[in-house]
């Protein structure tokens, strides 16, 4: 008797792509200053699987980039660069989006004197060049 043919369903993991993405869902959600728990409750999810999507680890579904967008209150071309692997995160990017990041343009933005904020970037610069690391 013929043994049935064996039908193996590739299933491909997350990749840059899903990782560029994570990266602007989680840049957008800083922006309009919610917690990772605040977009869950929005999205009916934990979390934990909000921390999942930011680190592309967990695919998201065109159907949940669409909550997603909602919840965060913008459009979800946004996010479609990133979605379709045409975003290339650049590390200014990545480190825009990290906490650090994130804290230093906050504070910069509320640095109101002008000549005051080229005296700090002044003055990260000559750290940077005195620690490089």
């Amino acid at each position: 008797m013929a043994r049935a043919k064996s039908t193996k369903i590739k299933v491909r993991s997350a990749g840059s792509a899903d990782r560029s993405l994570g990266i602007m869902i989680r840049t957008r959600r800083k922006e309009v200053g919610l917690s990772q728990s605040e977009l869950g409750e929005r999205l009916g999810v934990s979390f934990q699987q909000i921390q999942k999507y930011e680190k592309g680890v967990n695919r998201v579904s065109v159907a949940r980039l669409s909550e997603i967008a909602a919840a965060l209150d913008c459009d979800i071309s946004l996010f479609t660069g990133a979605a379709a692997g045409d975003a290339k995160l650049t590390p200014h990017m990545e480190f825009a989006a990290s906490k650090d990041g994130h804290d230093i343009i906050t504070a910069m933005m509320r640095v109101g004197n002008p000549e005051l904020r080229r005296s700090v970037i002044a003055l990260a610069r000559t750290l940077a060049e005195a620690f490089p690391g």
